[in-house]
């Protein structure tokens, strides 16, 4: 089977810092999302955590990068939950002054016990280059879902809170089955390769489904033209608009990749 990178000028995807192996422990986090995009900049999500809780407690507390990005005034987005359920039932939640997210169990939890955290929300994106934003020629979606903050024995639950810059956040190891949806006409570059499409005249919706990652992130385009290259079983593709140089971009994409199996071993991810 034929490996995939997607390598973009405009957003890093990140899958963050990768594990060595794609295959997912048991004691890992699943996130199953569900999203829909529209061309008015709206995106629709419906999130389900599966959460192996790291110790006894009566909560968990969340990084929603999104609103803490658009907590911000006048950043021109924001952020509605419309729901916020542990094992089906509705749940106390709220926000912090930093955007984390907590969330009330009805009963204490032990140790080990996988809980269920359901939240639907729409995202209002913002019209900006941000990494949670859209313009006139794409579309960025990185840190767009709420993701359960690292665990520390003794301080507990430590939200990392929102950078524009760089790639400083702490998220563990997780599995992910993801779903987007989005008008036809547009190019998704992604943190995995797609596992099966359903194309139709006005909308196409993608499934992707990849364990041993720390993130996942979108970008989307109808400008975007594609170079493709490969390292044996691993398959590059370039996704970029308004490059003259667009060959030589994807050449040294290609030559990324060729020194990183050089000083580090065969680049193994699925993705």
């Amino acid at each position: 089977m034929k490996r995939f990178v997607a390598i973009l000028l405009f957003i890093s995807l990140s899958v963050a810092l990768v594990a060595c192996s794609n295959k997912a422990a048991g004691g890992e986090s699943l996130y199953r999302l569900k999203c829909e995009y529209f061309e008015t900049g709206l995106l629709t999500v419906k999130e389900e955590i599966e959460y192996p809780l790291p110790a006894d407690g009566e909560n968990v507390i969340l990084d929603f990068y999104a609103q803490s990005s658009y907590s911000a005034e006048n950043s021109g987005g924001s952020v509605e939950l419309l729901s916020v359920k542990v094992d089906g039932t509705d749940s106390w939640h709220a926000f912090s002054d930093s955007g984390a997210l907590e969330i009330k169990f009805n009963k204490k939890r032990k140790k080990g016990q996988r809980v269920k955290i359901g939240i639907d929300y729409a995202l209002k994106l913002s019209r900006s280059a941000d990494r949670i934003g859209y313009g006139d020629k794409s579309v960025n979606l990185g840190n767009f879902f709420p993701q359960v903050a690292a665990f520390d024995t003794k301080k507990g639950y430590t939200p990392c809170g929102y950078y524009g810059f760089g790639d400083p956040f702490n998220t563990s190891v997780s599995e992910y089955e993801v779903e987007l949806t989005v008008p036809s006409q547009y190019v998704v570059a992604s943190s995995a390769k797609a596992t099966s499409l359903d194309k139709g005249e006005d909308k196409t919706t993608y499934r992707y489904e990849q364990g041993g990652i720390r993130d996942f992130a979108f970008a989307l385009s109808k400008n975007y033209n594609v170079e493709a290259r490969s390292l044996g079983d691993t398959a590059i593709y370039y996704c970029y608009y308004n490059d003259e140089n667009a060959q030589e971009s994807a050449d040294t994409a290609l030559a990324a990749i060729e020194w990183f199996s050089e000083k580090f071993g065969e680049y193994d991810m699925d993705i």
